[in-house]
């Protein structure tokens, strides 16, 4: 594959897969009526890939980790991601959703995860990656259903996300976009902070929430690799900005999506059952 048909691809990907997070959230948790859009966009995508990767679970359960069935359920759902993405931003303008308020956040954050996005066009090398990650995923996309992997160093492990890259790895036949999960959720935790600092605090607040998160090289070397790190960071942050959502307004719909998200976590990595 030449580098343009891979950028083409990745691309391509990475729009499908946000759209795709974005339309699955949505549906399951609608608006609320205090959300800004950032903020709703951010948390609709983390649980959204929460609920892809428990749905690609379910069906690899079935053997049906197929091409046009992880298409035709990713192509779906991103519909949906469009359509509910375009009405939370196309709301009546107020001081606190004002499109410039929207737009400079999100070109803040495409600057800053660009490099991640380049570097992650190169060839998986991390080595949990290409241990144990990856292997996983590969087997479960080849297989089309959940195998058992007894040669492996870790051959039982949380699966959520490797879920995820068994997905993109059935979709699009290469390795390559499955770093775009970590990048996604990377992006997302940025929105999460910013959103949830500025309605709990200030913007200048969410604005060093999101910079200091972003600030670390760590968050962009999991950007760029299919480590599983930055999605359990995601899923807890969510669990904890749902929890006092729900403490501000005891809405059955926050104290679920907190438990989801936990659940979310501990499907991720052992240590998401600390939380």
């Amino acid at each position: 594959m030449n580098l343009l048909a891979l950028v083409g691809l990745q691309l391509a990907a990475l729009a499908t897969l946000l759209l795709a997070a974005a339309g699955l959230g949505a549906l399951a948790l609608g608006r609320r009526p205090d959300e800004e859009a950032l903020e709703w966009l951010a948390i609709r995508i983390a649980l959204g890939l929460g609920l892809a990767g428990s749905l690609l679970g379910a069906a690899a359960a079935m053997g049906g980790l197929r091409r046009p069935v992880v298409l035709g359920l990713a192509a779906i759902a991103a519909v949906l991601g469009a359509r509910r993405v375009g009405a939370a931003f196309a709301g009546p303008d107020r001081p606190d959703t004002a499109a410039d308020a929207r737009r400079a956040p999100l070109l803040a954050l495409a600057c800053a995860l660009t490099p991640a996005l380049v570097w992650g066009l190169y060839p998986p090398v991390a080595y949990d990656a290409a241990v144990y990650h990856l292997p996983y995923a590969r087997a479960f996309a080849e297989a089309h259903r959940l195998v058992e992997l007894p040669d492996l160093i870790f051959p039982v492990f949380p699966q959520l996300v490797e879920m995820l890259f068994a997905g993109m790895m059935s979709a699009t036949g290469a390795d390559t976009p499955t770093h775009l999960v970590q990048w996604s959720a990377v992006a997302a935790a940025a929105l999460l902070l910013y959103g949830a600092g500025r309605r709990l605090f200030s913007a200048r607040a969410g604005l060093w929430a999101a910079a200091l998160w972003l600030a670390h090289p760590l968050v962009h070397y999991q950007a760029a690799s299919a480590y599983v790190d930055a999605t359990l960071a995601l899923f807890v942050l969510l669990a904890l900005c749902a929890w006092e959502r729900w403490r501000e307004r005891p809405e059955p719909a926050w104290l679920a999506t907190a438990g989801a998200a936990l659940g979310f976590a501990a499907a991720t990595k052992y240590l998401g059952l600390l939380w």
